[in-house]
């Protein structure tokens, strides 16, 4: 805020020699005026963790880039709101499956991040926006803050039925009273955030039994379940198998 002020002394005189017949006048007057500072425009650019079939069931993420204009060289707030078709997200307990964060970088870069783990079927498909507003501190009363934002679409589709290959590794040849060891390794294809459910069973005179379960190792991509016999005696004899099934 500027105030500009005027000042006038006016002295008068009547015509005479002695001083101290002049007369005096004073006057002033002001007025403000108000220059509002526009915040420089701010740049911000989204993209996607990847470009290819999004498959609910998958890990994902959207991150937008935000590049404050070096000119700005006083404190500001940078706050994000992220919404999908106009409405914000996330939203609640509804969805628990997505997280959001916004990193400072330094004075002048920050991004924010949505994080999918998983992508929902359908619901998750749409136009995501990243709205930034850039703010400044109350003191500041004559700047106007600023804002911007930056979309992108995603269409998300049903899982397929993944691809689970099973590798079956044994120890060769052994001789009753020996261990012996059958591994079972299965790969996921395509990234899906699950763990395959892995079993043994033995057939043996037309019977089919589960097998008790001595090591199983767990992981998002690979699972392996080993059946091992501490001392093979022939009631071991039979043919096994090992099978994996996905929730």
């Amino acid at each position: 805020m500027y105030t500009c002020m005027a000042e006038f002394n006016v002295t008068g005189c009547n015509n005479t020699n002695d001083p101290s017949t002049a007369t005096y006048d004073y006057q002033e007057d002001s007025d403000v005026f108000s220059v509002i500072v526009d915040f420089p425009p701010v740049l911000v650019t989204i993209s996607k963790e990847r470009d290819d079939t999004l498959y609910a069931g998958t890990p994902f993420f959207i991150k937008c880039d935000i590049l404050l204009n070096p000119m700005v060289s006083i404190p500001v707030t940078v706050t994000n709101q992220w919404t999908r078709d106009g409405t914000n997200v996330p939203m609640g307990s509804s969805d628990a499956t997505i997280t959001e964060g916004l990193n400072m970088i330094d004075a002048l870069n920050y991004n924010a991040t949505l994080m999918f783990y998983p992508l929902d079927n359908a619901d998750d498909s749409g136009m995501y926006t990243c709205n930034i507003e850039v703010t400044a501190p109350n003191s500041y009363m004559f700047f106007t803050n600023t804002s911007a934002s930056a979309n992108i679409s995603i269409t998300v589709y049903a899982t397929p039925s993944p691809v689970v290959e099973i590798n079956l590794v044994t120890m060769g040849i052994a001789e009753p009273g020996e261990e012996y060891m059958l591994n079972c390794t299965v790969t996921v294809v395509d990234r899906l955030i699950v763990s395959p459910v892995i079993t043994w069973t033995k057939r043996s005179a037309n019977n089919v039994i589960s097998v008790p379960l001595v090591l199983m190792n767990i992981s998002n991509v690979k699972s392996s379940l080993y059946l091992n016999f501490s001392s093979l005696n022939t009631s071991d004899a039979g043919l096994y198998t090992c099978e994996a099934s996905i929730n």
